[in-house]
This record gives structure tokens, sequence and C-alpha cells, in this order.
């Protein structure tokens, strides 16, 4: 079954022309030299990636494939499992298969890369909610890194309608944090607040909403507000731990130092991408849903790395 179109949004003309503006910049980001050098090799890496899923005996049932994404692992099968095979797909790759290789490219900080790849990837093709929203995360964080805000903040939201109603709640909500974070990062408080609605309404306790709005506090230079925030809720929840709480207490230790000049964290990539990895692998422990993206991020980091010193010569 196809996924449900996205809702069409009506965009304020400054937003309309920040776009415009933006769409100058992607098209030089994409004629440069380390996009050109990408595509250059891009087929051969992306065999080697397909190689090295074949190893061995060159079937689909390799122990490699089964830390594979379920829908990845059907493609490849259908494909014949064979190397040649394999490497034949390589010409015209799934979209979900394209996915996990952009979204390796993205979590080890490979930002053209990831949207060369992400370039070449038909929405339309994916047969999952699921994958729908995964692709508009991927690239719309993939924007941010490369300093596209608006178009960044387009594909999140896009993440959040149409399709998305039909994802666990767990995984609406961390979509939802994820917009606001961004919105944060961008300075776009009025999205902040609504994407914290949103999730609210689904979790109304949960502490990474609370956390997001000390980090919109931070961002605006209301230090006291968000060290009161931060500091009440673990007055409350002493024995609370996990990804989530460890981030709260780092942000209470730094405001208790009195920088006057601190900002929020979420402007530095390194940092949300190592904390998203992190909260997406404890969730797993507990939603079957999270799981399924854990495996995802997973076989994307393990198959991307070899690619990446391949490529290390073009950097990010």
């Amino acid at each position: 079954m196809a996924p449900v179109e996205p809702e069409v949004e009506v965009l304020d003309p400054s937003v309309l022309e920040e776009l415009s503006v933006e769409e100058v910049q992607l098209e030089k980001i994409r004629s440069g030299w380390k996009a050109r050098a990408y595509r250059g090799t891009r087929k051969g890496l992306v065999k080697s990636a397909l190689g090295l899923i074949a190893a061995v005996e060159g079937q689909a049932s390799h122990p490699l494939l089964q830390d594979l994404p379920s829908d990845v692992r059907a493609a490849l099968e259908v494909a014949g499992g064979e190397a040649g095979a394999l490497k034949l797909m390589a010409e015209d790759p799934p979209a979900e298969i394209s996915l996990v290789i952009a979204t390796g490219y993205l979590v080890n900080l490979q930002k053209t890369p990831a949207l060369c790849e992400l370039d070449l990837i038909d929405e339309a093709d994916f047969e999952t909610a699921g994958g729908l929203a995964g692709f508009h995360v991927v690239r719309g964080v993939t924007y941010f890194m490369h300093g596209l805000k608006q178009h960044g903040l387009r594909d999140l939201r896009s993440a959040n309608v149409g399709s998305a109603k039909d994802l666990p709640p767990e995984v609406r909500v961390a979509l939802y944090c994820g917009a606001a974070a961004a919105a944060v990062a961008a300075d776009e408080p009025r999205m902040w607040r609504t994407q914290l609605e949103l999730a609210e309404e689904i979790a109304p306790e949960d502490p990474l909403i609370l956390f997001l709005r000390a980090e919109g506090e931070i961002s605006k230079g209301r230090l006291d507000e968000a060290g009161e925030r931060l500091s009440a809720w673990r007055v409350g929840n002493p024995n609370a731990d996990g990804v989530v709480p460890r981030a709260i207490d780092q942000r209470i230790r730094q405001l208790e130092e009195g920088d006057e000049a601190m900002g929020t964290i979420l402007v530095e990539p390194k940092w949300m991408v190592n904390f998203g990895l992190d909260y997406i692998a404890e969730q797993a422990k507990t939603s079957p849903a999270f799981r399924k993206i854990d495996e995802v991020t997973g076989a994307a980091r393990s198959l991307v790395t070899g690619l990446i010193d391949k490529f290390s010569g073009s950097g990010s």
C-alpha cells in the first residue's frame, strides 16, 4: 500500500523567500567538488557495501545480513543474495537501501555524501510510513548540517504529517521533539512551541519535552528560567536515569557555573547526532518500533564505516 501523501503546507512569504535563497546555496553544494567527487565514486562505493553483505559464501543468509532492517533484508533476498546480483543492485538500489547508506554518512557527520545519496531517492518509492518519515528526518538533519535552515524545517515538518499518523505514539513524540530541537537551533520559536505542544498531547510527562523547553529558554538567554525548570524536575524525579536525565544533569551543572554567554547545545551537530543515537538505542530496549530504527542506524553505521575510509580524501 502506497504511503499517504503529506499534507500541503501553506508557507509564509518570508519563508518562501528564504527557501529561494537556500536553493541557490543548495545548488552550489550539489555542483561543488565534494559532491562531484562522491558522484564519481558512488557506484563503486555502493557496490562495495553490497559486496560486504554478500561476503564469504555470497548468500543473502550471511550473518552480516541479520543486522539489517527487515525491509532491506527482503530487498536483498529478492535480488538473489549472490555477490554479483547485489552489486548489480548498485545501479538502482531500492529507496530503503539508499536511506541506510545516507543515514550511515549522516551519523558519521559526512554531510555531503549523505546529501548526494538522498538526492537519488524518490520518496514515492517507500513502502512504509516509517520509511518515508525516516527519509524526511534524515534529509532534514542533513540540510541543517549544511546550514539550510528552512529546507531542514520543511522536511522535519513533513515527517510529522500525513503518513506519520500511522506511526506508534512513542515514535511520533520523538519526531515532534526532533523538529522542536531543530526549531530551537534555527531560532524558530513558534515552531518550537507548536512541536512540543504536539508531543505533550501524547506524553505530557516525558522529560525530553522539559529538556527542550529549557533549551529554548537558554537559546533566548533566559538561563535562570531554564535552570529553575530543570532543577525542579530533578528534585521531583531524584532517581530518574537514562539518556535524557543525564543530559538534564549536565545542563544543570553548566547553568550553576553561571556562564552568561552559554548557548543552546542543540546547535552542535556532533552532540545532536550522538544524543539521538543514544536515545534511539535506549528506547529500543522497550519499544519494537525503536528497535527497528535502531537496526537502521546500527546497520548504517557498520555498513558505511568502510566506505568512509575509501572516501576520506574528499572530506565531508
